[in-house]
Parts: structure tokens; C-alpha cells; sequence
């Protein structure tokens, strides 16, 4: 489940990718979970502190995964440090969206 997981391999230079480009990647509305929360939950959950917290945790995540496809866009090789570095960014918004992901599916089932 984890954006560090699904994208490493491509960061890497091992892996096909098979993202979207970089600007894409930073739209937090352009995902699945984007439109849910910005359409159907945004009516129906948006009182929720679960719902809340995910939509302010799910953004960064967009934007720092969009700035590591940006930079390999452009041909840079990305350290591992990067992507699961206790202190990066990516790594850092990626484990919180997580933990909100799995918050929010725990209050809404289905």
C-alpha cells in the first residue's frame, strides 16, 4: 500500500515506469482516493475528524511523490535515503498518508 513500496523500484532506475508524469502525480484530486475525497466524501464524511485528517495528510504525500517523479523525470538518481530515509520527506508523507488511509478505511468500511 505504500507509495515508498509502489514506487521505488522506478526511482531507482530498476523498474518500468508506469506512473503518471510529474505534474499529474502532485494533483492529490487526480488519484482514486483524490476524487473520493473531493467528491463523494466530501459531502457524506467531511465532518469526520478521520476524513479530515486523511485529506490533510493525502496532499503532501501527492506533492513529494510529484517532486522525486520530477526529479527523475529530469535524470537524476534517486538514494535510497530519499524514499526511506527517517527524515525525508517522501518518506515521512508517505508513512502519514498511510496511517490515515488505514484510519479512514477502518471508520468508513466499503
Amino acid at each position: 500500500m505504500s507509495g515508498c513500496r509502489r514506487f521505488r523500484p522506478a526511482f531507482s532506475g530498476r523498474g518500468c515506469r508506469r506512473f503518471q508524469p510529474a505534474f499529474t502525480v502532485s494533483d492529490d484530486t487526480a488519484c482514486d482516493l483524490g476524487k473520493w475525497i473531493y467528491g463523494e466524501a466530501r459531502t457524506a464524511c467531511a465532518d469526520k475528524r478521520e476524513y479530515l485528517e486523511l485529506q490533510i495528510a493525502h496532499a503532501p504525500f501527492h506533492l513529494e511523490a510529484g517532486k522525486v517523479i520530477g526529479q527523475v523525470d529530469c535524470g537524476e538518481e534517486i538514494p535510497e535515503e530519499v524514499l526511506v530515509g527517517p527524515s525525508s520527506p517522501y518518506a515521512i508523507a508517505s508513512e502519514r498518508a498511510v496511517s490515515r488511509i488505514l484510519r479512514a478505511e477502518k471508520r468508513f468500511p466499503g
